[in-house]
Order: structure tokens, then sequence, then C-alpha cells
């Protein structure tokens, strides 16, 4: 019985995916795997029993180990031994910090997770060895619609050098090399040639992150399957130009023995090799280095034939090396990138080859053109739906900037870089710095120019999970059908496998155009942990935030996650931290055309310029297409005796046809009992209740006249205050009662109708289950969408 590698190792990447979402949905893997089988019988007539075993395997190897609860671990108190190869003396936050050992500190039970950042009162130096005990910050975990596990954020107490922590003659190499760039350029240029020399991201400014991610550019800023490729392709010319330049005489004797390119690859191999040492060898690269090694190979030696294999054979080796991989998005990103590269070209070569059988010496030199483009744009199409959904943008100007700004980098900064690198490690001399500076000048100017285009990219909301899902699927179906036609593709097969990719996304497109949320009312209490922030996306579809919590990169990303980049008013109840914090991301990240607050806020000088200002007070109102704006609080002379700061507490109420919305800041007892005598006014289906649940916040008048049906807290977990105090919770045992500490982020939507429902971040979460009810739970949120 012949036996298919490629069908192995497929069935072996197939198992090792079924192992990770069979917690979610076991009745539904258990039928798709059925399904998996007879179509594989069916159309590619292989072995089911071999292609079973092999999938029994993938599925063993990569069964998940104990899962880390990050919400768990909040507020514990966590004991680690680390060392950080960070420089930078200047910093209190220290990111990616090296783990030698995580415990807790009473179970000493051992924590595996590696993303660990630690925010020290002390300098930390680097490649000396610390042991420490810290509490586990509330930041590293928030439950949004949106969320994601970021890294453990512990804050260290104490600390102590247990000895220095010898770093190896790698490390040593790569702190040189920044050291190098960090004296020879300016800082911009050096922080971008670090990151794609040594993968050092820590010095890279938003700005210039934001101008790369618009242009579609942002896979150039970590080391990647590109960087490789790239590298290996220029130097794998050069060699053969040297060779083809060599006497002949000496050429003939020489492929007697071997080919000349062969001695290419054997001479491209060192410099590869040499770059994924410099790079740190961290996962993303080796897995890149394994992932383009491969796919480069296969081109060497036949395109049409291997490449498929190749990839395959890639995926599955990666698979071996690290099991939790595929859940890594930077691979997801990286697999699904060269599969699309592959069936481009392949879907290319097939359609001119059917239309002409000559090529012309035109469509020759204009072949390199072509390609590169069909490179750029099946590597944006392929990856766009993944882009879309975890960055919320698209990018339109992709194809364009890919088409010259990479190869610029890949075949003139990368290599000058290296070199330039290479010779200071090897003399401490300087070398192409004049060159490498004006060069990298140039192109972060063209970066910057083509992300400052009106249309460079688009913004994307929030779609259902299964177009993502979709996507993956047939790119790999696409790849498994390609792969199987080998030479015996057509035009028809080729413009079905077209459709086939693209049929995910022209699913989002016409969701985008048909999914109208004109005419209902959107209010998101966002988890910021401890502080306020709510966005309310109104009928009109103008929106408000009010407020943005300590830090609004939370409230930032929600934004992106709806699509939003224009808030029409920022709403700043009071200038506490916890609620005026993030004001700065937000005014650089988004366009605001009004900023609201109560007139005792003050702004950083420079900050709110531009922007139209509008103090309020009691009275003031404003309306939209279906809803009316009003100002409960405070008047114009009112001056508490008590808690200044939240007394003075911008209370505003948004009124629509059938129900009404109160948000409340922190007003105290002295502020509440000076509004109710609005008596009637102040009625409300939805309250925001004042300062976080606090128990001076409580007044049995005050919810009377409310009298509200849905009443939420926004608090932090396990936060130091105890809140909500038990005295508030009592007041509120008769109503909807939603806590942003125990369910995440709370959406209330109101439909044209007027009709109210809430959801919340943690029902839109996959949740593990035995239960058939409970996997069809799991199902719903597949089709499901956060609006």
């Amino acid at each position: 019985m012949k036996i298919n590698l490629t069908h192995c190792a497929v069935s072996f990447i197939f198992g090792a995916c079924l192992s990770r979402i069979l917690p979610y949905l076991p009745i539904t893997i258990l039928l798709l795997a059925l399904i998996s089988s007879v179509l594989y019988k069916r159309f590619l007539k292989g072995s089911i029993v071999i292609a079973f075993l092999f999938a029994l395997l993938g599925f063993l190897y990569s069964l998940p180990h104990e899962d880390i609860d990050i919400e768990a671990l909040l507020n514990k108190k966590i004991v680690l031994t680390f060392h950080t190869d960070s420089y930078n003396q200047d910093k209190i936050l220290y990111r990616n910090v090296k783990i030698h050992e995580l415990y807790e500190y009473e179970s000493k039970r051992k924590i595996n997770i590696n993303k660990v950042n630690v925010f020290s009162k002390v300098n930390l130096q680097a490649f000396v060895l610390y042991k420490a005990v810290g509490i586990v910050s509330n930041d590293s975990f928030y439950l949004n619609p949106n969320s994601y596990q970021d890294n453990l954020v512990i804050n260290l107490n104490e600390i102590y050098i247990i000895g220095d922590y010898s770093p190896s003659f790698v490390d040593k190499m790569r702190s040189k090399v920044n050291d190098y760039f960090n004296s020879n350029f300016s800082k911009e240029v050096s922080a971008f040639l670090k990151s794609i020399v040594t993968g050092d991201r820590d010095d890279l400014g938003k700005d210039l992150k934001n101008a790369f991610s618009k242009t579609g550019l942002s896979h150039i800023l970590s080391i990647s399957g590109a960087h490789f490729g790239l590298l290996m392709f220029i130097v794998f010319k050069l060699i053969s130009l040297i060779i083809s330049l060599l006497p002949e005489r000496f050429l003939v004797k020489m492929t007697l023995h071997i080919r000349p390119s062969q001695v290419s690859a054997i001479l491209t191999a060192p410099v590869v090799i040499f770059y994924l040492t410099l790079s740190s060898m961290n996962y993303p690269a080796i897995r890149a280095f394994i992932m383009i090694t491969l796919f480069l190979l296969s081109l060497l030696i036949d395109r049409r034939r291997y490449m498929a294999q190749s990839i395959t054979l890639a995926g599955f080796i990666i698979i071996l090396i690290f099991p939790d991989s595929f859940t890594d998005l930077s691979f997801q990103l990286s697999f699904l990138s060269v599969l699309s590269i592959y069936l481009g070209m392949t879907l290319c070569e097939c359609l001119m080859n059917e239309t002409k059988k000559e090529i012309s010496l035109k469509e020759k030199i204009l072949k390199p053109v072509r390609d590169l483009l069909v490179v750029t744009i099946s590597a944006t199409i392929g990856t766009g739906v993944l882009t879309a959904y975890y960055f919320n943008y698209f990018s339109i100007i992709s194809p364009l900037s890919n088409l010259f700004v990479t190869p610029f980098i890949g075949f003139v900064i990368l290599p000058l870089a290296i070199l330039s690198a290479l010779f200071n490690l090897l003399t401490d001399g300087v070398i192409f710095t004049t060159l490498l500076s004006g060069a990298t000048e140039i192109m972060l100017m063209t970066v910057k120019y083509l992300s400052g285009f009106t249309y460079s990219d688009m913004a994307v909301a929030s779609f259902p999970r299964i177009f993502l899902f979709l996507s993956i699927i047939s790119i790999l179906i696409a790849s498994v059908i390609t792969a199987s036609k080998f030479n015996m593709l057509t035009k028809k097969d080729s413009l079905i496998i077209l459709l086939l990719v693209t049929f995910p996304i022209i699913l989002i497109i016409s969701f985008k155009l048909f999914h109208k949320i004109d005419g209902e009312l959107i209010v998101t209490f966002v988890d910021v942990g401890q502080g306020d922030s709510i966005v309310v996306e109104l009928p009109d579809r103008k929106i408000i935030v009010i407020d943005t919590g300590k830090n609004s990169l939370i409230t930032s990303r929600f934004l992106r996650y709806r699509g939003i980049r224009q808030i029409d008013a920022l709403v700043i109840s009071h200038p506490q931290r916890d609620h005026v914090g993030g004001i700065s991301r937000l005014v650089s990240d988004f366009k605001i055309k009004e900023i609201w607050d109560n007139g005792f806020v003050s702004y950083a000088e420079g900050l709110i310029s531009g922007i139209y200002h509008r103090s309020l007070q009691r009275g003031d109102k404003t309306a939209g297409i279906g809803y009316n704006i009003l100002v409960v609080h405070p008047y114009r002379d009112y001056k508490p005796d008590k808690n200044i700061e939240n007394n003075l507490s911008l209370v505003i109420k948004i009124e629509t046809i059938k129900n009404s919305y109160l948000f409340t800041g922190d007003i105290e007892i002295e502020a509440i009992d000076d509004i109710t005598h609005l008596r009637d006014r102040l009625k409300s289906t939805v309250l925001k209740f004042p300062h976080h649940g606090s128990k001076t916040s409580v007044s049995t008048q005050f919810l009377e006249l409310v009298s509200p049906k849905i009443v939420i807290i926004s608090v932090g977990r396990n936060n130091p205050y105890n809140l909500p105090h038990k005295e508030t919770l009592s007041a509120l045992d008769s109503v909807m009662l939603y806590r942003t500490d125990l369910m995440g982020a709370i959406r209330i939507k109101e439909n044209k109708k007027g009709e109210l429902s809430v959801m919340t971040a943690r029902d839109f979460r996959f949740k593990k289950t035995v239960l058939f009810a409970e996997e069809l739970s799991n199902l719903k949120n597949l089709f499901n969408v956060w609006h």
C-alpha cells in the first residue's frame, strides 16, 4: 500500500487542530471528522486507516496542558526567578522578562507561562538573576468581546539579586549589535533596524507602528518568513552571479561534481543561520526559518511540484517542535500567507500557460513585477480575514506598498544592516552607516507618506467568528485541491479555487452591507477594571464615549473592534484618573469632534487643541434623530462640602422614545440629595450606579425616583476597596444587576421597537462543555456578533 506523506502530515495537523477545539464543540468535531473521512476517501483516494492513525497521533500529541486561568491569579502573591536582557535603565515596566521559575506563594503551584511583564520600583540590570515576590496586577486580565490573553503583569514588591546570569555568546552578540545601532543611527532608524535584525521592538514608537499597520507593512516589524525569504533570495542570487563570473574551465570541472545552484544553496545556508541566531532564535523566528527554508527549497527543486508538500511538511515539523503553534496568531498569519502565495502563483501560472504558450521578451521583463504583485495580492487576500478580525482594519494600499517598500527593505536595507552589524562584530568598526541611514530614512518617510492617504486602510467592525473559520478552511481546501490536481489544473479549476478562497470575503462584505444597525441604540460598559468607560452608539450612528478608564488602551481596542475611528463627543465626568487617565491615547488615536466636561477639568497644554470644548451644566441639552441628551448635574453655582471631585461629576441622561439611560459618574450622597428634587425627570430604564457601587452613593429615595429596570456597576475585580459594597447590593436586590467584575463588558441594545436586550462578554466567550445544550450555545456564538 502506497503511503502519501503529504496526506499523513495533513492528517497530523488536522488532528492537532481538533484537539484544541474538541472541549468546546465535541459533537460537532466528531461529525466534522466523519465528514472529512468520507470526503478524503471519495476525492483524494487515500487510506482512511492511515489518515485516522496520523490524525489520532496529532490529536494526542497536541492535547493541551493545564490551562492557565489568568483571572484566577489576579491579586495573588507570586514568586518568580527571572532576568532581563534590556539595557534601558529609564523604565519601570520590563516586557517579556526571561522566566526561570514561577509559582504561587502560598500553594507553591507552578505556573507554566512565559509571557510575563514586570513593574519594578527599582531599575533592573541586564543579565542579573533576580528572585522576587510580587502581586499579579489586575491589568493582566480584562473581559471584553475582543479580549485575548495578554502577558501576565506582576507588580514586584520584594526583589533580591541571587547572582549573575551569564549571557550566552548569542546574547552578547545581540547586545553588541543593538548598542551599535543605538550609537550610530538616529533613534527612529535605530529602532527600525533593531526590529528587523535582532527582533528588539521595545523602542518602536506608536506613530511608526501605526504607519506600518495602515500600509499593510506591520509584518516587516516582526522577524518573519518574509525576512528570511528575501534575505535567502538575494544572497542566493548574489552567490549565483559570482559563480557565473568564474572562469569557464573552472565551472566545467565544478559541474562534474556539483551543480552551481547547489553551491549557492550551501553557501547561502550559513548566512540564513547567522540571521536566525542574531534574531535570538525565538519561536516566531524559528517557525519562519523552517517554513521559508522548505518553501524556498521547493522553488529551487521544482516550484510547481513540491511547493505544497514543503509547506505541509513545514507545518508538521513546526507543530512537532511547538505543539501550541497553531493557536498563535503569528503562525496562522505566516502559514496562511505562504499557502495563499502558493495558490496565487500556481493559479497565475496555470492561467498564463493556458492563454499563451510562448512568452515574449517584454513579458519576460515584466514577469518579476507580475510575480511580485501576485505574491503581495495573494498574501493580502489570504490573510485579510484574520487581519480584519484581530486588528479590525484592512489595508487597501497594502499591495502597492508591499510591491515597492518590502523589496526595498529586503533587498537593500536588511542585507546592508546585517553586513554592517557583522562588520562591527568582527572588527568593532563601522561600514555602510551613511548609506544605510539614508536608505532607511527614505523608506520610513515613504511609509509615513503612504499611511497619510485618506483611504490607505479601511476600518472593519466585528463580524461573526464563523467567517474566520470559513476563511481558514477554504484556503486549506483550495490548497489540497490544487496540490492533488497538480499539472492537470484547468482554467475552470482555477476560477473555482479563486471563488472558494474569496467566498468568505464576499460573505463578510455581504454581512456588512445588509446588516445595518441604523435606528438602534447600543450602550457598552467596557471592562476597564476599577474605573469607568462607556461607549454609546446612537441611533443616528454618532458615537459618544463617557470616560476613558485609567488607561484607554482597552477602550481604544474596543472602539477599533467596533470599526469606530471618530468620536463625536468624548464626555469626561470628572478628572480622577480612573475616569480620565486614558484621554491622551484617545485624543491621539481617534478623531474627536467635541469634548464635554463639567467645567472643572484641566487638560495638559495642547492636548485638546483643535477640538471643540463644551463645559456643561444642568439644563443643557442636545438632540438627534430618535434621542435627546440632557445634563442633570452639576449646576453652575453648585459647591459640594465633601469629596468635591466626585460630587461635581457630570451626570447626563439619554432619552429615546421608550427608554432612558442615566450615567452618574462618581456622585455621592451629597450630590444625589441635590438632584432628587428633579423627581420624575430622574426616572430611567437603565442606571449606571454611581461610584462603582460604593455605600457612599446609596440612596433609597434616589433609587425609587429613578426606578431602573437594569442597573450596571462598573468595578474592578478583587479591588482594594471591596466594591461593590454589601449595602449597595442589598439596595439593588430587586432589580436586574450586571457587574463588569463578574460579567466583563456589558452591552445593552435597544432596537427600533424600543425592546431591550443584554449581552455580557462572559456569555460571548466559548466555554468548555460536555453537555449538548452548552455546545449549542458555543455554536450560536460562532454566528453571533457584538452589536
